[in-house]
């Protein structure tokens, strides 16, 4: 029976045994005689007054006119299609989404003109470009957290934590780059092995950690390959203190 009236109300129209992407839920949609059949919309053209619809069984129908669906069903449609250009102004962001980084340091290193001469102060000015190549979804409100990473200058393998901030990206337009701008920070050390003072790190990478409005991790970038696997560790690590190669261990900072 159901497929009889299938075939009634889609009868001429073309078949597809392919997978679509932004689908409805599952509805009643009726026709012009009174039949019924449950499925969900995967395509509306307005302009062509046609609608591509998924069965439950998995057939897909391209191209149905419109004229054929009841009224009730015509208006749906042009609520689903009003929510779909919605949703993508404000897409949830995956770990698939087309959305790619660069991260500026914008240093300026020189010795400390102060009491310790030997002393190094490097100035950071980070920021993060943000490259959105979707080409119809943007993102807004996508969480992240920026961790500067250095090595030890007296022991290696050795990492200190620089600098840690979080912020929120307000609007990621699709086709476009944004960059948002960190806090500035100082980082000072000594890597004159002979001057009996030496302490600190100098800059070893960096770690971004990027996440969707309900706060789940969904793309990670890093200069190094392993701290995309230690990411939980590297976000948790404490500034004071000094931390193993992979950031399984805490200690006192190295120093001569």
């Amino acid at each position: 029976m159901v497929l009889k009236q299938i075939q009634l109300l889609f009868a001429g129209f073309c078949l597809l045994n392919v997978a679509f992407s932004d689908a409805a839920p599952f509805r009643n949609f009726t026709n012009q005689a009174g039949k019924t059949i449950e499925a969900r919309i995967t395509d509306f053209d307005p302009a062509r007054e046609r609608v591509s619809i998924e069965m439950k069984d998995g057939t897909h129908y391209k191209d149905i006119d419109i004229s054929l669906f009841s009224g009730d069903d015509r208006e749906y449609m042009g609520d689903w299609l009003e929510a779909k250009e919605a949703a993508k102004k404000d897409a949830p962001l995956r770990a698939d989404s087309r959305v790619d980084i660069t991260l500026k340091r914008g240093l300026d290193n020189d010795l400390n003109q102060g009491s310790d001469p030997d002393d190094r102060h490097v100035a950071y000015e980070p920021s993060i470009i943000f490259e959105n190549e979707e080409l119809e979804l943007s993102f807004k409100k996508i969480k992240g957290t920026l961790v500067i990473i250095g090595e030890s200058v007296v022991k290696n393998g050795e990492y200190h934590i620089l600098s840690r901030e979080d912020f929120v990206l307000d609007d990621l337009p699709a086709r476009t780059k944004v960059e948002w701008m960190g806090k500035p920070f100082v980082n000072i050390y000594d890597d004159n092995p002979h001057n009996g003072s030496a302490h600190g790190a100098d800059y070893a990478g960096y770690l971004v950690v990027l996440r969707d409005k309900a706060d789940k991790v969904r793309k990670i970038f890093s200069s190094k390959t392993s701290w995309e696997e230690r990411y939980e560790r590297i976000l948790k690590a404490s500034l004071i203190q000094a931390h193993s190669r992979d950031f399984s261990k805490s200690f006192e900072k190295s120093r001569l």
